[in-house]
């Protein structure tokens, strides 16, 4: 109760902030305003539920909210279109055609506004006037409100409030921490996404933190990222970290063995960690098997009459009352061959624009490009065997990055051809 308390609040404050913006263009406060009540509302945008058909939860508040804020702001300033943003539109348009074959028509509807959101959430970042030193600040606002997810994911664990885990865990009083979510799978991929891009960005340009607070709360997010019993998004940190040494130094890789097999010895992590090495379990009696065969029953029901522009955001959950838990498969359902092309070819640009970005430009800005294209890798990775892309109160965060990554891309190609004029004259 207090934590919704705390939310109204921030969405009260966040709306008067936004009149003092659009009085004057380009206000810093705002970002940081912005993002610090976002944090506190997206962290837990399906943990509250509320008795109304259209608004179920807070996340739809919390999208139309912003959606609102953001049309408004693209209205009233000179606003940059990205090219390949036509791939992301072209999603969006054939996922509202595909509503017609929806059997969930509402369902598929605002989980659309969900999506147009993010869009507008990356053009109001990229186009917002941030120096580089006020988005570094931003990431260190971002990693110092993890401890507050992670620590109370940690009570939760302690006073066995949390989520109760199965007993193939090895002991059945086991509890998984949520923090401020509703599953502890959010709180996980939030988690990852936090540790992953800070702590390589920290390492590149040492960001303007204390190296205490970067060890207490690094210790503390990773004691409640294990504790959420997450594979996907171990698996997910643990390649992050190998694509990181792999491009910055080969030689740590060694280092990385030895630290995965430590979490063996974690309770509970270490059963589901030695499950995916006994074979016969793992194809017979585990999550991984489940996921086989519930693959194999969305690939059943394809339609192949409308295999190009799919059967319907949400349509899968309605189908078989579960979410795909592999978002190839699902988005192939979902959204056809169209959708699933111009989304995920989105992404792709976006990796290849990060890479090329991270061996072209000067050293304090590859930190961020080598934090994003890793994000990205790592992200297609763990789509393979979770919902990542379809749940707004994590994924919402790495379309921040992205926004923030985009930020730093065009300001830099304004900078470089400020330079080339002056040259030029």
């Amino acid at each position: 109760m207090v934590f919704q308390w705390v939310f109204y609040f921030s969405l009260l404050i966040l709306s008067c902030v936004f009149f003092g913006v659009i009085v004057k263009k380009y206000r810093v406060e705002y970002i940081y305003l912005f993002f610090q009540f976002s944090l506190v509302a997206m962290i837990n945008l399906d943990g509250f539920k509320l008795d109304n058909s259209l608004f179920s939860s807070l996340d739809i508040i919390v999208t139309a909210f912003f959606s609102m804020v953001f049309l408004v702001a693209i209205i009233l300033f000179q606003t940059k279109f990205y090219m390949p943003f036509v791939l992301y539109v072209g999603y969006l348009v054939n996922a509202l055609i595909g509503v017609y074959f929806s059997p969930v028509v509402a369902e598929s509807i605002k989980y659309i506004s969900r999506q147009a959101f993010f869009l507008l959430l990356m053009l109001i970042l990229m186009n917002y006037k941030m120096s580089l030193k006020k988005i570094d600040e931003l990431l260190v606002l971002w990693f110092k409100f993890s401890v507050i997810p992670a620590f109370i994911a940690l009570i939760q664990v302690a006073t066995r409030t949390g989520l109760h885990t199965r007993a193939d865990l090895g002991n059945i009083f086991f509890t998984r921490g949520m923090g401020l979510t509703s599953h502890p799978n959010f709180l996980a991929y939030y988690l990852m996404m936090t540790l992953l891009i800070f702590l390589i960005v920290h390492a590149q340009k040492n960001l303007d933190i204390k190296k205490s607070t970067v060890v207490v709360i690094t210790i503390i997010d990773l004691i409640a990222f294990m504790f959420t019993f997450c594979r996907g998004a171990l698996i997910g940190l643990f390649i992050g970290c190998f694509l990181y040494f792999w491009t910055v130094n080969k030689k740590k890789l060694i280092v990385l063995p030895f630290v995965f097999s430590l979490t063996f010895f974690i309770p509970g992590v270490g059963t589901k960690i030695l499950e995916m090495f006994n074979f016969s379990k793992l194809l017979t009696d585990s999550s991984f098997s489940w996921r086989l065969a519930y693959w194999r029953s969305i690939l059943r029901l394809m339609n192949w009459d409308n295999i190009w522009l799919g059967n319907g955001i949400k349509s899968t959950k309605y189908y078989l009352n579960k979410s795909p838990h592999n978002e190839y498969i699902g988005f192939l359902f979902e959204n056809g061959i169209l959708g699933f092309t111009v989304f995920y070819g989105f992404l792709i640009v976006l990796l290849i624009l990060y890479r090329k970005n991270y061996y072209k430009v000067e050293a304090p800005y590859k930190c961020y490009f080598l934090a994003g294209w890793i994000l990205v890798v790592v992200s297609l990775v763990v789509a393979m065997s979770d919902n990542y892309f379809m749940v707004p109160s994590t994924v919402y965060y790495f379309w921040f990055f992205n926004g923030l990554l985009l930020n730093i891309h065009f300001s830099l190609k304004e900078n470089s051809k400020a330079v080339t004029s002056v040259q030029f004259e």
